[in-house]
């Protein structure tokens, strides 16, 4: 809504009397083959999809030459309180410390208000820059995924952007599998080659928002590097 409210008068507009509505939803019982193809059935497309997404202007933030480092830092919001598919915050901040380590410009993006979304344990990830208060609209945000290096946090949307756009994503798994394994979120027709995982030992495939998955994962610094090597660019140090 913070986001409607920025867009010029008219750009949404209350349907027509008696025009049918489509509710673009899902549960657990459609997921089958995965997120997209649920919301799929639910449309009448005629042709196939493209992942892709029209120009979004210019990135508004400067980094003044180095690669960029998006950071979606790990968040509770009141209206969806999936507690059991988040990461633990630890992880995404340990890479995003990482990133910061190796020259990276790491920022870190989200939209806090007070009883409605904020960050899980309070702790704002290392960074360079912190735009917490939704500063930024959504081409504004698309423009930014676009043109960085990375993006770094838990299952979100950050996946279908990153794909859109031809971005580099990590994503740090939490639990709640059943709704956001890999194979769930990621439709068999999309590139997600630049995709990586930070994976649980064992991936609680569970459809239950409040079920205490066990999300641990030991080698956390192995598959971040191991991914990282093979996608990432590493600054050139002066």
């Amino acid at each position: 809504m913070r986001n409607v409210a920025l867009q010029p008068a008219g750009t949404y507009i209350d349907p027509p009397v008696g025009l049918p509505s489509v509710a673009l939803g899902y549960g657990h019982l459609e997921m089958d083959r995965g997120v997209f193809v649920a919301m799929e059935r639910k449309l009448p497309l005629t042709r196939r999809p493209k992942w892709n997404l029209p120009d979004m202007g210019p990135c508004p933030i400067d980094t003044g030459g180095a690669p960029l480092a998006v950071i979606r830092p790990v968040m509770r919001r009141y209206e969806w309180d999936n507690e059991a598919r988040n990461p633990l915050p630890e992880y995404v901040n340990w890479v995003a410390g990482d990133l910061k380590r190796l020259g990276f410009a790491v920022v870190v993006i989200a939209d806090e208000r007070l009883g409605w979304e904020w960050i899980e344990g309070g702790v704002v990830p290392p960074c360079n820059a912190a735009f917490l208060r939704g500063e930024f609209t959504v081409r504004q945000l698309m423009a930014t995924v676009r043109d960085a290096a990375v993006v770094v946090g838990g299952v979100g949307w950050i996946v279908p952007a990153a794909i859109a756009l031809g971005t580099p994503a990590f994503v740090v798994l939490g639990g709640n599998g059943g709704m956001n394994a890999p194979d769930v979120i990621i439709d068999q027709r999309m590139d997600g080659s630049k995709i990586g995982f930070a994976t649980p030992e064992v991936l609680c495939r569970c459809f239950d928002m409040r079920h205490r998955c066990d999300k641990r994962i030991p080698d956390l610094a192995q598959q971040w590097r191991s991914w990282a090597d093979s996608n990432l660019r590493m600054p050139r140090r002066s």
